[in-house]
């Protein structure tokens, strides 16, 4: 049983990555990275620095208060 859930354990780190990024695209935060290439769950899921940098990033600015 528990080598079935370790095997799972990847598909559904990339599953929750995905429905974070679902929601962070409907909220309007940007998925695309400096480079202007679509930051994915597998980017995540894979631990691509850059990409997982890149996300922080465009969260913090879409957070970031604006002064009139």
């Amino acid at each position: 049983a528990e080598g079935k859930a370790s095997s799972d354990r990847p598909r559904r780190h990339i599953h929750n990555c995905r429905v974070a990024l679902e929601r962070l695209q409907s909220a309007g935060v940007p998925l695309l990275d400096s480079c202007g290439r679509i930051i994915t769950a597998d980017d995540l899921a894979g631990g691509y620095q850059e990409k997982v940098v890149s996300l922080l990033w465009n969260i913090m600015l879409h957070l970031q208060v604006r002064m009139p």
